[in-house]
């Protein structure tokens, strides 16, 4: 048996050369090995460990031969600095350094120091090149050039120590929020960069270890309010829900060298996800992005793929426009294609949340799955906005949204999504629910708001002002008791019939 070293690069071989176990730079399947050596040039080492320190630091690095190294967080090359005595670091920077002897490059190592910050929550560093990030022509102000990526390392630092450095490559994320100061980015893992994964368990709330990429979220459109409003709404269908919904963890972001403020790092939605969540094959998903629409000509527009086809979806709607769902075998065939809780939880989470984005929709199915439809819960930046938004306002009529106004239109439809909606009010959607949830996530972020209203304007009662009125919008039960009088209106309910779905919730 040969073990294999870790320490092998790609395209390269290890084998038998004259009776010794030696690494061949150039591999030869099937043919006599050609030159080899023994071991590998060992990975520069430094005397200070990625972390959090106070006052100057002299970083020293140790290995063979020539080292050569960067402190722009890109890859060193031949070309880079010649290490020839100690560091000096300031600020929040990140070594790079790889050793060269007898021509044979070592793997590289990264060190990233944050100097003289002191933050509560975690520190995610992600270094480049100042110029493709934050420059002119980078990422943050190439707002129009949607593939513009620049590549990083990303470290993230917490309890003063480093759980994990990474390569990657930074994207903006978003529609409408690209065009703020503030932006929301796109963090990949790319064989390209070194490292195809990011494997490390990074949110308490779901068991994953295996992440192709991330999100970095800080408030979107409302970080000049209470900045966890769609965190705090979309965390609290987390498992709770039959709903897709993005784990979450807060940090403060360093973008090449510079204090970027409160951020959240999340989950991406992708067929990667669907394939890790539901332990089914990348190949087999289906992820459809917007709505099936019917305009005032009668023009259809259907959901885009983001991976597979729309032409299954499109059977589905087709039959609940088209049948009378009232009969049971063809209610029974919409539920045997269609997750109706989940279908429902977007519908009544929305409109209890009072977002009325309803045309910002995803949702996917697996044929090696069940197959049935499901749909995903995210950006939420403008709930908890407008009273006057509940859920009827995304139930418009059976040319927009056909599929639910079709299902909710029919006895046994509209019986399961009212128990639904009171399920639901029971254990989530409720103020000491949320309010448990909001004052979770403003606690959390609290002792970084002096630092991120420096950074990005505004005052901390400015931002206490804000998370108030997310208090104000539940207070006193107000959202529950507009959701069921919006629902007794919508569906045309008896006193009677509310008592019997909502109980002593419903007092008329």
């Amino acid at each position: 048996r040969i073990r294999v070293p870790g320490d092998l690069p790609a395209d390269t071989s290890f084998g038998r050369k004259d009776g010794e176990w030696m690494y061949f730079d150039i591999p030869t399947p099937g043919t006599e090995n050609g030159e080899g050596y023994a071991a590998r040039t060992s990975v520069p080492e430094a005397n200070y460990a990625s972390g959090v320190y106070s006052g100057s630091l002299i970083v020293t690095l140790f290995g063979e031969g020539t080292i050569y190294y960067t402190t722009d967080g890109t890859a060193p090359t031949i070309a880079s600095k010649v290490y020839n005595g100690g560091i000096a670091v300031s600020g929040v920077t990140t070594i790079r350094a790889m050793a060269v002897k007898d021509g044979r490059e070592s793997e590289q190592a990264a060190y990233t120091y944050v100097i003289d910050q002191n933050h509560i929550l975690p520190i995610l560093v992600v270094n480049g090149p100042y110029d493709k990030i934050l420059g002119p022509s980078g990422v943050v102000k190439k707002i129009e050039d949607r593939n513009l990526e620049a590549q990083a390392m990303m470290t993230l630092i917490e309890d003063g120590e480093e759980k994990f450095t990474i390569p990657c490559g930074i994207t903006l994320h978003g529609n409408d929020s690209r065009k703020k100061d503030k932006q929301n980015f796109t963090v990949h893992f790319r064989s390209a960069y070194g490292v195809s994964k990011l494997k490390y368990k990074l949110f308490d709330d779901i068991d994953l270890d295996t992440f192709n990429s991330i999100l970095l979220k800080g408030g979107s459109e409302r970080y000049q309010n209470g900045i966890i409003e769609d965190e705090f709404m979309t965390h609290l269908t987390l498992g709770t829900t039959a709903l897709s919904s993005q784990a979450t963890k807060p940090v403060v972001l360093y973008l090449a060298g510079e204090f970027w403020g409160i951020y959240f790092m999340r989950e991406r939605f992708s067929a990667d996800y669907v394939a890790d969540h539901f332990d089914v094959p990348k190949s087999s998903v289906n992820l459809l992005n917007g709505v099936w629409k019917t305009n005032a000509k009668g023009q259809v527009t259907s959901p885009s793929p983001e991976e597979g086809t729309v032409s299954d979806y499109a059977e589905v709607v087709k039959f609940a426009i088209n049948n009378d769902l009232n009969k049971d075998e063809n209610y029974d065939y919409i539920a045997s294609r269609v997750d109706l809780d989940s279908l429902f939880d977007w519908y009544i989470c929305r409109g209890y949340f009072g977002d009325s984005d309803r045309w910002n929709v995803r949702f996917f199915r697996s044929e090696e799955g069940d197959n049935k439809w499901r749909w995903m819960f995210y950006d939420l930046d403008w709930g908890f906005a407008k009273s006057d938004h509940v859920i009827s306002t995304n139930l418009l009529n059976d040319g927009n949204h056909p599929l639910i106004w079709r299902i909710v239109h029919s006895k046994r439809g509209k019986d399961a999504f009212l128990k639904r909606c009171a399920y639901l009010m029971n254990t989530i959607l409720n103020e000491e629910a949320i309010a448990k949830e909001i004052e979770w996530f403003a606690k959390t972020i609290e002792p970084e708001i002096a630092a991120e209203r420096t950074r990005w304007g505004g005052t901390s009662a400015g931002w206490e002002n804000s998370i108030t009125s997310l208090y104000n919008y539940i207070k006193d039960n107000k959202r529950d008791k507009l959701i069921l009088k919006d629902l007794k209106s919508m569906f045309s309910l008896s006193d009677e019939q509310m008592k019997s779905y909502f109980g002593d919730k419903y007092n008329p």
